[in-house]
């Protein structure tokens, strides 16, 4: 389209070179050549403007009927290629223990929803050279069923990828309105396709300057049916793309129950039961019902870690956008503050403050005293059946949340 009006252009020119009639006189050739200088400035000038007014023309029309410029070149939804996976199987999935590892793995990649928190990877890129840009990404939720949760979760292992700098966004289905930027995170080497501007008219996009994102999905109860909307302008039209549709929808599930876990870890292993996943609440409602269900009641003694929580704790705490941390936490019996460590890459040390011990979940506060991890934010913990602590954590700007069991040793 960025050609039309010299084509425009060239048309008229035409048309004045077929007027040109025999002469009749020095008098009458003169002045047919000064109009037809006249002519050939006015073909310049409807060459030069008639290109943006062509433009404006095919944005205004291309806007009305929804379609435009803007190019999904790959998109990756789960991407769970540098964490581990946990799917959640429906009822009426297979049973978990009547698998071998090759089969039962299959069965949690294709039969099982992606549970509580999943990545989606995009390459975005353009038809034309002239730039768009994108100004709003929100959740498109084309079906929702709060009461449906899994029979069981698959647990798959991941290799890690390291923390390259890449430009992340965030989605809570529960919230499908609170999509956050989190901009560009990561210490490692930098994506070159990463976008640095904030959305508006600096996020742009060309044919020969794509842009690779990945949005972190998250829900706590319920299972989701959904998709990406992206909102851009070209040419001063504005447009929609929505990635995933109500026939072939991205899927997610939480629950607000317990749920029955189950680990496949290599090729020569059995799935084995692992521990129940507990219910999903809000951090204010967390010490109701919705809470884990098979867990030890703390002492009723607020304000002070209980003798069973005592210990040197470790593991490795799974975040809802993907990555995953090692941790160790040493709690002393009868004391309010328990010491953590996050060892290399994040080099993160922290104190966890009890706030409430008087239910069968214990309540801390954390807060970061050096390195760069989230500042500060609430920690749920609870001894279960075999001994182990298993805790959720929720940073106060609620860019993610996290879970992790630890054992003692």
């Amino acid at each position: 389209m960025a050609e039309n009006g010299w084509y425009a252009a060239i048309i008229i020119a035409t048309l004045a070179a077929m007027t040109d009639m025999p002469r009749q006189s020095t008098g009458s050739k003169l002045r047919r050549n000064f109009g037809r200088i006249g002519i050939y400035v006015i073909v310049f000038i409807l060459g030069a403007i008639g290109e943006p007014l062509v433009q404006r023309a095919y944005a205004a029309l291309t806007s009305a009927v929804g379609d435009g410029p803007l190019v999904v070149v790959s998109q990756k939804w789960p991407d769970f290629s540098c964490s581990p996976a946990s799917f959640g199987v429906l009822p009426g999935g297979p049973d978990p223990m009547s698998t071998t590892y090759a089969s039962g793995a299959k069965a949690v990649r294709t039969v099982g929803v992606p549970f509580r928190a999943g990545q989606l990877d995009l390459r975005l890129s353009a038809k034309d050279p002239k730039p768009l840009y994108i100004y709003k990404i929100e959740i498109a939720t084309f079906a929702q069923k709060p009461d449906v949760s899994p029979a069981w979760v698959g647990l798959l292992e991941a290799g890690g990828c390291g923390d390259a700098q890449h430009r992340e966004f965030t989605a809570d289905l529960d919230k499908p309105a609170s999509i956050t930027d989190d901009g560009i995170v990561g210490d490692g080497d930098p994506d070159p396709d990463a976008p640095q501007a904030k959305l508006g008219a600096d996020f742009t996009i060309k044919d020969d300057d794509p842009a690779h994102i990945f949005v972190n999905i998250k829900a706590c109860t319920g299972y989701f049916e959904f998709g990406l909307k992206i909102h851009y302008n070209y040419l001063g039209g504005d447009f929609e793309t929505t990635i995933g549709s109500a026939a072939k929808p991205f899927t997610m599930v939480g629950s607000a129950v317990s749920v029955p876990s189950y680990g496949y870890q290599d090729e020569k292993s059995a799935p084995h039961p692992s521990d129940a996943i507990g219910g999903c609440a809000s951090p204010g409602a967390a010490t109701s019902s919705a809470g884990p269900t098979s867990v030890t009641p703390a002492s009723q003694d607020n304000g002070l870690f209980p003798a069973e929580f005592a210990g040197n704790w470790s593991g490795t705490l799974f975040q809802s956008n993907g990555k995953s941390w090692s941790l160790t936490v040493r709690i002393d019996a009868r004391t309010s503050v328990a010491y953590v460590q996050y060892p290399a890459p994040l080099n993160c040390t922290a104190n966890w403050y009890v706030v409430t011990a008087a239910s069968a979940l214990l309540s801390a506060r954390e807060k970061v005293l050096s390195g760069t991890c989230s500042a500060t934010g609430v920690v749920y913990m609870a001894i279960t059946p075999l001994r182990q602590l298993l805790l959720t954590y929720a940073p106060d700007d609620g860019k993610y949340t996290a879970t992790a069991t630890l054992t003692r040793s």
